[in-house]
């Protein structure tokens, strides 16, 4: 993604995204995420969302994803109700 004119431009990754053998790739705000494109329906926050990634070599893979807030900083601990105090030291040194 870009911000181009204060006006943030997102775009696919040409070829896929890259895993390294062995190795992993985080999905969180701010960087590579996955974007829904026309979604038959509102996801609910609090709610979880089964997502099935499909992988060149891996074959598909199923994964659980929780729905955050619009803006969250990132996904909040279900036990927590809220921001835990290291989310709050985290989003401060950004």
């Amino acid at each position: 993604m870009a911000v181009i004119d204060n006006i943030m431009k997102m775009r696919e990754v040409a070829g896929g995204l890259e895993i390294p053998a062995g190795g992993s790739v985080a999905l969180k705000p701010g960087g590579y995420h996955v974007m829904f494109l026309d979604v038959p329906s509102s996801f609910v926050e609090g709610s979880d969302l089964t997502v099935t990634l499909e992988f060149e070599k891996a074959g598909d893979v199923t994964v659980v994803m929780p729905v955050g807030s619009i803006g969250a900083a990132g996904p909040m601990p279900k036990h927590s109700g809220g921001m835990s105090m290291g989310g709050m030291a985290a989003m401060q040194g950004q």
